[in-house]
């Protein structure tokens, strides 16, 4: 009896753990520099596009040496007035997106993560929460192999070890790609999806490795356990 509830205990926890893990890796990827600046520079674009206008920009540059203005949640941001006329009337919205994102994600918080996430949402585009996702990498690896090692030891057999170890990882492959291909009928906003896109697409390897690796590893324990009954 205890056997059973600390099989299923610990088959429980694993697959968190597991679940968790992969999560983590992904958002840490996610928030790398590069990845989230393609991204967050294609939803600021549109949304200053409308507010500078380039031949204006030029006149005021003839009586100052930079632009600055404050946008909130951000702070004040400058773009020096060399860059602008460098960039160009073609490419000087995209010097302002890449200035406006180089300030967002490196801006500093004083609040731990999760406290900073429920008052200031914009600490997921940043440096910040990069070295979060990645501080939590190792920690979570840890865990998920004691749980496996401890889950593997509870199991009596070496079948029902390939069963149950195949089971979890098919468990973990299945719940990501139902909510893969849930996501669309759920989430409209364009730039949201794109987002939760990426976020799914650097989580597709592992769950594909997860459900094809579990699913050898159970047939593998299924056939061998009819032939050791035969």
């Amino acid at each position: 009896m205890l056997r059973k509830v600390g099989k299923y205990l610990f088959g429980s926890l694993f697959t968190l753990s597991l679940i968790f893990l992969i999560s983590v890796h992904s958002f840490a990827q996610f928030t790398e520099y590069n990845n989230l600046k393609r991204i967050v520079t294609k939803i600021i674009e549109p949304s200053i596009e409308s507010k500078l206008n380039y031949t204006i920009i030029l006149r005021m540059c003839e009586y100052q040496e930079k632009i600055e203005f404050y946008i909130e949640n951000i702070g004040n941001v400058s773009v020096t007035c060399d860059s602008i006329k460098q960039a160009g009337q073609e490419k000087f919205l995209a010097l302002f997106t890449d200035v406006i994102f180089d300030k967002l994600y490196s801006k500093e918080y004083t609040c731990d993560f999760i406290g900073c996430l429920k008052e200031q949402p914009l600490v997921i585009v940043s440096s910040y929460a990069n070295s979060f996702f990645m501080s939590l990498e190792v920690p979570l690896m840890l865990s998920t192999i004691i749980l496996a090692i401890v889950y593997l030891r509870l199991e009596e057999t070496n079948t029902k070890r390939l069963k149950g170890f195949g089971y979890i990882l098919l468990v973990c492959g299945v719940q990501f790609f139902l909510l893969y291909y849930i996501k669309d009928f759920f989430v409209k906003q364009a730039p949201i999806l794109e987002i939760l896109n990426f976020l799914f697409s650097s989580m597709t390897f592992y769950y594909t490795l997860a459900l094809v690796f579990g699913a050898s590893l159970f047939i593998v324990g299924y056939i061998l356990e009819k032939k050791l009954k035969a």
